[in-house]
């Protein structure tokens, strides 16, 4: 569970453990709180009763700063470990992909549905056949059509299973994170899978931290 081995005694042993021991809450912060799904690493710089701060890279290598405001000023740091956590909660439901990600997999679930599904079925709905005609020019017969869409449902919901297992066995979210992240990648898949894949080796990464910690 998230932040259940803090022993923090100031903000500066607080920033200290978010950059280390509970770094998938700064990536959920960056992804659903700021906004920033481009990010791919992140670093707590400034931690006190009014605010925080986080430094975003993105894969090209630029950075940039960002502070997030609470939303009321925080008596010591123990309310700040209960705000972080609050925080960590509301940004581990699901994210979402990029709309040109999203449209992108819709159109290919659209086309390999139309492809397999017979002209019969369709009511004499012009619009809806001239759409099948276009896919079979693509994908040639209605079989074809029906491998790619028992492709697509079998590989998104062994995605989901397997995202679900990761994030509730090593990053720990919440049933209810969970069955969004399951619900979403059902549908879309890799474009949603692969935040998840970040998050598992961000948890991985801090458990290792855990572990050099007590050994030492």
């Amino acid at each position: 569970m998230a932040f259940s081995d803090v022993n923090a005694k100031s903000f500066e042993d607080l920033m200290t453990y978010m950059n280390t021991r509970q770094r998938v809450s700064l990536f959920l912060y960056a992804w659903n709180i700021i906004n920033k799904k481009g990010t791919s690493n992140v670093e707590m710089t400034a931690l006190n009763n009014e605010y925080f701060k986080l430094k975003l890279t993105n894969k090209s290598g630029k950075s940039e700063e960002h502070m997030y405001t609470f939303r009321k000023k925080l008596i010591n740091f123990n309310d700040g470990i209960i705000e972080l956590k609050q925080l960590h909660e509301t940004a581990s439901i699901v994210i979402f992909p990029s709309i040109s990600e999203t449209i992108i997999v819709i159109m290919i679930w659209l086309m390999a549905f139309l492809g397999a599904t017979t002209k019969e079925s369709l009511n004499n709905i012009y619009a809806l056949e001239y759409a099948k005609e276009l896919v079979l020019y693509i994908v040639r017969s209605e079989d074809i059509a029906a491998y790619i869409l028992i492709a697509l449902i079998v590989s998104h919901t062994i995605e989901a299973l397997y995202a679900s297992f990761i994030l509730s066995y090593n990053v720990k979210l919440s049933k209810v994170s969970i069955n969004s992240w399951f619900s979403l990648i059902a549908i879309i898949g890799y474009p949603v899978t692969k935040f998840a894949l970040k998050l598992n080796n961000v948890a991985l990464e801090c458990n290792n931290n855990k572990t050099k910690d007590k050994n030492t």
